[in-house]
């Protein structure tokens, strides 16, 4: 069973046991979190509070948006081969371009967000973005694999010694993503 549907000022995706919620945050910015049966609002975060923003935020049928400013997010569920799938993309307010989408790693893959279990009843999550042929990507802290831009890699952010990593990363595709996952 899936819902899609406004939540306040957000908009909030459930397909059995993820959520997902998208919401405006601060000027041409968009927060999205996901976790397995409910968002928590008092874990740490990397963000600070921000000011409510004139999004608009919309539902039509399995289709949802999020425009904040030069930014929209496009919440989409589908049925997949096993399961029910919640994808996620961006895109420019003022043209359509694509931006950043979510993709599933293999056709067998259970969607773009994999969590799995580790101890202590917490998990872990995966996440696979798609990648564009000309779009290059800077940032992520210091690796020793020598590469300035980052498009096609499969970065784990886990600090190891010789590796620091910084969960920011900027594009030439006019967006920056910050991974924050306490």
């Amino acid at each position: 069973m899936a819902t899609l549907r406004r939540a306040e000022d957000a908009l909030e995706a459930v397909a059995g046991p993820e959520v997902l919620r998208i919401e405006p945050w601060g000027a041409d910015s968009i927060r999205v979190r996901a976790a397995r049966h409910r968002i928590l609002d008092d874990l740490p975060g990397a963000l600070l509070p921000t000011k409510p923003t004139s999004a608009a935020i919309s539902v039509d049928g399995w289709r949802g948006e999020v425009v904040n400013g030069a930014l929209t997010a496009v919440v989409e569920i589908a049925n997949g081969e096993d399961e029910i799938e919640v994808n996620v993309s961006f895109q420019s307010t003022s043209d359509g371009r694509p931006l950043l989408a979510e993709q599933r790693a293999h056709f067998w893959w259970p969607g773009a967000r994999l969590f799995a279990d580790t101890r202590h009843g917490r998990s872990r999550l995966e996440q696979r973005f798609s990648s564009y042929p000309d779009e290059r990507l800077y940032g992520l802290g210091q690796r020793t694999h020598g590469r300035l831009n980052q498009n096609g890699m499969v970065l784990d952010l886990v600090q190891r010694n010789a590796e620091v990593n910084i969960p920011f990363v900027l594009s030439n595709r006019g967006y920056g993503l910050l991974w924050n996952s306490p």
